[in-house]
């Protein structure tokens, strides 16, 4: 999370190719990068910060084995809006409202060294009273049980409608339940509620 103006938040959620050091090391760019350009450039909107990311890691020159996904968003708590744009992040974030679950669709290319050019479409919702918008990475929704079926974003999307109190406790602890041997990859969650009002 990171203050961008009176009234204003940037979030993202990034997910890094790999494991171990160069996992790492790629992880720490995103987090400096991020801050350097919300922080130091006071660059906010999805549009301008995505291609500004972009072009800091080809400035890196490294290898078509490296790269990333990113989804950005900015939250107006004044406007009450949350505008977001999506670099090749395939989780897409859920949206309930209204008693219904929902994905923020948006698509967007990888940051790669792969693709030459990419455009970054940023989308724009209003937030009314009693919202939840859950960003998580793949490492749940790719945890298997015994059977090697995988957790799914169904049931984070179960837990959302059934779990108005601490919905992210309960994911974890039914995710820790389904899962059968060790963690193969990372998990992230955040999750923003507008209250009631």
């Amino acid at each position: 999370l990171f203050r961008s103006g009176a009234g204003r938040l940037g979030l993202y959620i990034s997910d890094v190719v790999g494991h171990g050091i160069s996992a790492s090391i790629l992880t720490m760019f995103v987090r400096q990068t991020m801050r350097n350009i919300l922080e130091e450039k006071k660059l906010t909107e999805p549009n301008e910060v995505l291609p500004k990311v972009r072009k800091r890691f080809e400035e890196l020159e490294l290898d078509e084995s490296q790269y990333f996904s990113l989804f950005y968003a900015v939250i107006d708590t004044f406007n009450r809006t949350i505008t977001y744009a999506n670099a090749g992040h395939t989780c897409m974030p859920l949206l309930y409202r209204n008693g219904q679950v929902e994905t923020l669709d948006s698509s967007g290319m990888l940051i790669s060294p792969i693709f030459d050019s990419a455009e970054y479409k940023q989308n724009t919702i209003r937030m009314e009273a009693g919202y939840q918008f859950l960003f998580f990475t793949d490492g749940i929704i790719e945890t298997e049980n015994e059977d090697r079926v995988p957790f799914g974003s169904h049931r984070l999307a179960d837990i959302l409608t059934n779990h108005h109190d601490k919905p992210l406790d309960h994911m974890v602890d039914e995710v820790n339940a389904y899962r059968y041997g060790d963690q193969k990859d990372d998990i992230a969650l955040l999750l923003i509620q507008m209250p009631n009002e």
